[in-house]
């Protein structure tokens, strides 16, 4: 288990936001003037990381979901308050950005290079590319990869750094070296004040440092944490799916993902014991979305979960279609079924 720098709690902050006591940064953006304080929009009060003003913008859940640039309130999120206010609020937590998901698990917003200093070379050539587990879970001691949580730099700056420091040399194309900045990285918080984060992928498939995870790593309310990996038989490397908590299980549905024999009739359910950390596959039969990433999954009752939106992958070439369709998975009994306008969930 790495422990974090001057860890915040994530318990005491949410106490504190809903108690309206947080400390709330007065940024001096701001114009006095009613007028343009009115103008402005909640995506605007968030990048000025007013406090205040965000609680006073935010007056429909749909606000939450209104896109300046592509990017919703909780994209342009990066400190605490503001982050657990938007959440508190019904924002996606999907959509959160890599400075407010660094923010939730107690870590700062910022980057930085200086957990990189502890690391040798040896413990970085050990370390720096992606290893699957051998075991479910296994618990894997890479300070490296530890370090890099820490620090939040991708995987160019931190080659370059140990480039420099201790003149490794990169080949090009390469391996890819283990990264903790990742996009389609599903996060989600358990009651206990724990925050999960699962798979995601980073940079692009043209870029040598593109690599996607299945690695599971969890976060503890005191800023310390673990990293969990598996054999890839076990849990395929994963983007873009979701992550649904139901009772003591996490289950993560779709993928964009890629494999030898990807198979794109198939919708990919594992679920995750958020205890023992073992990580089983789900087979699942009946009425599929098929393979769907960055898609919506809901609790819609004590045993379904609903999978809406997203998009679909017909063939490793494209192009994938919008979703159109709502499914239920039923988990008491392994079935997908397609939901229908006089469709009753929990029946």
């Amino acid at each position: 288990m790495s422990a974090a720098p001057d860890p915040k709690s994530i318990s005491d902050a949410d106490e504190a936001v809903s108690q309206g006591s947080l400390e709330r940064p007065s940024p001096s953006h701001l114009s006095s003037n009613e007028d343009d304080e009115k103008s402005i929009s909640l995506i605007q009060a968030v990048e000025y990381d007013d406090y205040d003003l965000v609680v006073e913008k935010l007056k429909t859940p749909q606000d939450l979901e209104v896109e300046e640039f592509g990017r919703t309130a909780l994209n342009n999120a990066h400190s605490l308050p503001i982050v657990l206010a938007l959440l508190a609020a019904g924002a996606n937590i999907q959509k959160i950005s890599h400075e407010g998901r660094r923010a939730l698990v107690g870590l700062s917003p910022e980057t930085s290079e200086e957990p990189l200093s502890t690391i040798s070379s040896e413990q970085f050539l050990s370390g720096c590319n992606r290893l699957f587990g051998t075991k479910n879970p296994d618990r894997l001691d890479m300070p490296f990869w530890d370090a890099m949580i820490r620090s939040g730099k991708n995987a160019w700056v931190a080659g370059n750094y140990f480039k420099d420091k201790f003149g490794v040399k990169r080949d090009f194309p390469g391996t890819p070296v283990w990264c903790a900045e990742r996009f389609g990285q599903s996060i989600t918080r358990l009651p206990d004040g724990r925050v999960i984060q699962i798979g995601g992928e980073h940079e692009d498939s043209y870029d040598p440092d593109f690599c996607i995870y299945n690695d599971v790593w969890e976060h503890h309310p005191d800023g310390s944490f673990v990293v969990y990996s598996y054999p890839e038989d076990v849990f395929q490397p994963t983007d873009n799916h979701s992550a649904t908590l139901m009772g003591g299980y996490i289950y993560v549905i779709g993928c964009l993902g890629y494999g030898e024999n990807p198979r794109y009739d198939h919708t990919p359910v594992y679920k995750l014991d958020t205890a023992s950390f073992a990580m089983e596959e789900v087979e699942v039969v009946g009425e599929a979305p098929g393979r769907i990433y960055k898609h919506a999954a809901v609790v819609v009752s004590e045993h379904e979960i609903c999978v809406s939106g997203g998009k679909v992958s017909k063939t490793e070439e494209g192009p994938n279609t919008d979703n159109d369709t709502e499914n239920i998975l039923n988990i008491s009994d392994s079935t997908w079924r397609r939901k229908t306008p006089d469709h009753t969930v929990g029946r």
